[in-house]
């Protein structure tokens, strides 16, 4: 038993001893490594920049929405029914999530009460309608749009992109500075609890972690960023003056013979 203990601890020691030299004879190479570590230093650098402007954008977004988060209530305390510009600013905001071409309808308030009208995809009225009864202060919603079932004769119903459900955040390609710094720390925080285990349960951690921490910190998607890594093309195998040099030593080499 204690032999097998032995070697389960020193394997682990061999195989970082060998990943540290291949670091070093990557880095220390006597033709390539000032430029490598040159390269190293620029990426770590704007790495660091770019992370102190996530810092500082992260904290802007956050602030922004904790006051909003305590400005939410303030509706239900005030008595009354809101202005009618206010209402309809607010009924136009909730409308444009779920419409592909919002400045076609018309909207007009009057004492809580809402008028929609002018043409509409029919996929789309009823969405409206039910977005729009939603709004805080609506007490009523007068439906008068024309519905058509299809926008080719109709100028203000075409071009426009197709609204869907709204997604969550996880869910979107772009996330908010707030969520990505959230998910940076969650996944720096999930690597450093995998150092702590032992097994495949390290080394599925440490990915997941890792993997969270590049898909916020590049704000791409998983699928993108792994394809963008598999297309990039290898520049020091690829460079103009490293293949010309390489097609003169070829050609010596077949003067010699």
């Amino acid at each position: 038993m204690r032999p097998q203990l032995t070697v389960q601890r020193v394997w682990p020691k061999i195989v970082g001893g060998a990943a540290l030299g291949a670091m070093a004879a990557y880095v220390l190479d006597p033709y390539r490594g000032k430029r490598r570590r040159a390269i190293f230093r620029d990426k770590a650098r704007s790495a660091l920049l770019h992370m102190q402007h996530l810092a500082r954008v992260s904290a802007r977004d956050l602030r922004h929405r904790v006051q909003g988060l305590l400005a939410a209530p303030r509706p239900f305390v005030r008595s009354g029914v809101p202005d009618d510009l206010v209402l309809i600013e607010r009924a136009r905001a909730k409308m444009g999530r779920v419409v592909s071409h919002p400045h076609a309808i018309q909207i007009g308030a009057l004492n809580g009460r809402i008028m929609l009208s002018g043409p509409i995809l029919a996929s789309e009225a009823k969405s409206v309608l039910d977005t729009v009864r939603l709004v805080w202060g609506v007490v009523e919603v007068e439906d008068h749009l024309v519905r058509y079932e299809r926008p080719e004769s109709i100028p203000s119903l075409q071009g426009g992109g197709t609204r869907g459900a709204t997604r969550p955040e996880l869910w979107q390609e772009s996330w908010t500075p707030a969520l990505r710094m959230t998910v940076v720390l969650a996944g720096s925080a999930l690597a450093i609890c995998a150092m702590r285990q032992r097994g495949l349960t390290r080394l599925a951690l440490g990915m997941v972690g890792l993997g969270l921490s590049a898909r916020a910190a590049a704000n791409v998607p998983l699928k993108r960023l792994a394809s963008f890594s598999r297309s990039r093309p290898d520049r020091e195998t690829k460079d103009p003056a490293h293949r010309h040099t390489a097609t003169k030593a070829g050609c010596a080499v077949e003067d010699l013979r």
